[in-house]
């Protein structure tokens, strides 16, 4: 049996994020109701569930996770805790360790553990967005400030308020030639 051909088809969150680029006609849909933070699963680690604690909210409150999406962001969390464990162990022991009676070097042997963590983290970074170019590729900013107004006095280049300065206080190029 093969596999539905095209994209992947997007939860409606994610497409009005998106700001609807196919123009489809989306269903009606009543009020969005507020989603309960689903209770991590007692299957994780400590500290997959310490990422449960961090992540999980915040997606819940974009939207972006319902109580159907708890085996995918278990899978998620407990990656990120073996990639973190991998690499604790990596920084205290080092990219090479010693074995065997004569100290002959290899390979730590949690890099691959590290790399394939990290390789099972990437394919939930886009669905989740987890990463900046994730996020405006959904349309989502985590930006809650205003930008700054900018002034047109900070436009001026730094030696035209200098230049400015000098000339109302009568004060001239010291470098400058008197004629």
């Amino acid at each position: 049996m093969m596999g539905k051909r095209g994209p992947q088809p997007e939860p409606e969150a994610l497409v009005k994020a998106k700001r609807n680029p196919s123009k489809k006609q989306l269903p009606k849909k009543k009020a969005p109701r507020k989603s309960k933070i689903p209770k991590a699963p007692t299957y994780l680690t400590a500290g997959a569930a310490r990422e449960w604690k961090r992540l999980v909210p915040k997606l819940v409150e974009l939207q972006l996770a319902t109580e159907l999406d708890v085996p995918a962001l278990a899978a998620y969390c407990l990656n990120y805790d073996r990639f973190r464990q991998a690499e604790l162990d990596i920084r205290r022991n080092g990219i090479l360790v010693k074995v065997g009676k004569n100290g002959a070097k290899q390979s730590n042997p949690y890099l691959p553990v590290s790399n394939r963590a990290l390789a099972e983290m990437q394919k939930f970074f886009a669905a989740f967005g987890l990463t900046p170019s994730a996020r405006m590729g959904l349309g989502i900013s985590l930006e809650t400030r205003t930008p700054p107004k900018t002034d047109e006095k900070k436009k001026e280049k730094p030696i035209e308020r200098v230049l400015d300065r000098m000339s109302k206080t009568g004060l001239t190029n010291p470098h400058r030639a008197e004629a």
